[in-house]
């Protein structure tokens, strides 16, 4: 997959030009060892789909890392790295993650843990079946004043519903929004009639489609937009670097066999069962996020985030905090270093 704009790639561009020159240089670049035992916040879903592999395959055992997965919820995450009970953790550019930052909260994003796809949403807007067949809500516009399950206010599911109602004329005051919300909830609220739809994350969407209680409404929403990431504490980072670059190499790893094998893979489809228990069949018929082989993070999405968030009033401050402050990515080019560039 190609994918555009400069924000996609790291800022090792120039450095891996010059090891492909000069092959010796890629080499040189390896980076010791630091065994050490890590936590790592997930919550079980395709998005951490690189992690599991590079479990399963022990490529985080080959870089010297014992590692730990953790359950985590929200806007904890950010809270729990912050204060060093999980090394790394899934996170998103949510309202809890930019107001910790603004109080001097040690957090930044590493790379890329998932992306929407480019052709087809991993998290559509789903209405209830009944609604979509008796004509009442075909279209977005046909949404408003409508009650809308939500994951977490002020969070990414919100962002990415608001470019959902968009997408229709809409905005967030035009509709009912109910939240917090987890994605199995939503699909219940969908069954039983409380909400009249929801922006539901894959799986999800696909099973409600299959127990026939939800109608994808709108899935081009947000191609391509940052879902997830890989966040560390700023300190930690800086007392263990290799650590640090080590963790992105077993990723990358794993994130460049699930851009091989494809989502549709038995090998991958086994791993996401064991660590989401999705069924098969559901994970060879959803729309997976894409977990980019080379790391990057999109930056433009990351800003726009930021932006939708202080435009709600859900930031503590007024002024953008610029990128090049909550995320660096010079581990993620040190991996790219000893990995090289993956091409598709």
């Amino acid at each position: 997959m190609s994918l555009r704009c400069r924000d996609f790639v790291s800022l090792a561009a120039l450095g891996i030009a010059l090891a492909l020159v000069h092959p010796g240089a890629a080499a040189a670049a390896d980076v010791p060892i630091e065994k050490m035992q890590v936590k790592m916040g997930h919550v079980p879903s395709f998005a951490y789909g690189g992690i599991y592999v590079a479990l399963e395959r022990g490529y985080f055992a080959e870089r010297g890392l014992d590692v730990e997965l953790v359950l985590t919820r929200g806007g904890d995450t950010a809270f729990q790295v912050a204060g060093g009970t999980l090394q790394f953790a899934g996170g998103s550019p949510d309202s809890a993650f930019f107001n910790g930052l603004k109080r001097g909260l040690p957090l930044m994003g590493l790379a890329t843990l998932a992306l929407n796809p480019p052709d087809i949403s991993d998290t559509p807007l789903m209405v209830r079946k009944e609604l979509h067949d008796s004509g009442a809500v075909t279209k977005v516009a046909q949404l408003k004043g409508r009650k809308i399950a939500s994951l977490v206010p002020g969070g990414v599911v919100e962002y990415l519903l608001s470019l959902a109602l968009k997408s229709g004329g809409l905005t967030m005051d035009d509709v009912q929004v109910i939240a917090p919300l987890g994605f199995p909830q939503m699909v219940d609220a969908l069954t039983t009639g409380a909400v009249d739809a929801a922006l539901v994350a894959e799986p999800f969407g696909t099973m409600s489609v299959k127990k026939g209680v939800a109608v994808t409404l709108e899935n081009k929403h947000d191609l391509g937009e940052q879902l997830l990431w890989i966040q560390t504490n700023r300190d930690f980072a800086k007392d263990h670097p290799n650590v640090v670059t080590n963790f992105l190499i077993a990723y990358l790893k794993a994130a460049r066999d699930i851009a091989k094998e494809t989502w549709r893979g038995d090998a991958i489809v086994q791993i996401m069962q064991k660590y989401t228990k999705v069924p098969p069949e559901i994970t060879k018929a959803a729309a997976p996020p894409v977990i980019p082989p080379n790391g990057g993070l999109n930056l433009t999405s990351i800003m726009n985030q930021q932006r939708y968030h202080l435009s709600r009033g859900r930031l503590t401050y007024k002024d953008e905090i610029p990128a090049d402050s909550f995320t660096d990515h010079s581990f993620l080019d040190q991996a790219l270093a000893q990995l090289g560039p993956y091409k598709q």
